[in-house]
């Protein structure tokens, strides 16, 4: 699942990138996603805009009434295990040789999911239906949250934005039918 909305977030960053550029640059993909070196350290690479998930929290502010039954769509009620729903802190770093490059695609990035908030299946056709739809938050770091995370990728600063992307929803893929109880008899002694 997470697989399939960071490689749609990528995918659909460079169809934006190819409608904003129509002909005036190579038709290589300019949304990549950062390579790992062997001692840990990300590597981005130069001449594009990385994405790196660099963190993600469950979101425990939905919840439904009650989430170990589900009502299936013939009226049988199954026991399911409760939906996770996950919030994913998503990196795009722009490298780019020229620094204003950087900043132009860095831009266009924020621009992007500030007219395309929430994508849905209906504004973004290639989004899988399981994912449902995606809100991109942009989130803001403190000056010592921005180090600690930098010092983390073991990598110098490069001009970015950190999203929240809510809400991936992981749910039971197999629910087990519940037994329905028909008639309690007391007995009083």
């Amino acid at each position: 699942m997470i697989d399939t909305v960071l490689t749609f977030l990528k995918s659909h960053l460079n169809e934006q990138f190819s409608r904003y550029s129509a002909n005036l640059e190579s038709a290589e993909d300019k949304a990549v996603f950062a390579d790992t070196a062997a001692d840990g350290s990300i590597t981005f690479k130069e001449g594009a805009v990385n994405v790196v998930m660099i963190n993600m929290e469950e979101d425990r502010t939905v919840r439904p009434p009650e989430p170990f039954r589900s009502r299936g769509e013939d009226g049988a009620t199954r026991r399911i295990h409760p939906e996770i729903p996950m919030n994913l802190y998503v990196l795009f770093a722009a490298r780019f040789a020229e620094y204003e490059q950087s900043l132009v695609y860095l831009s266009r990035v924020i621009h992007h999911f500030q007219a395309h908030r929430v994508i849905t299946p209906q504004n973004a056709p290639t989004l899988a239906p399981s994912i449902g739809k995606l809100t991109m938050e942009l989130h803001t770091m403190t000056m010592q949250q921005q180090n600690d995370m930098w010092s983390m990728l073991k990598v110098g600063y490069q001009p970015s934005a950190l999203y929240r992307v809510k809400m991936v929803v992981f749910r039971d893929e197999d629910p087990r039918e519940v037994p329905v109880i028909e008639q309690i008899e007391r007995k009083i002694a």
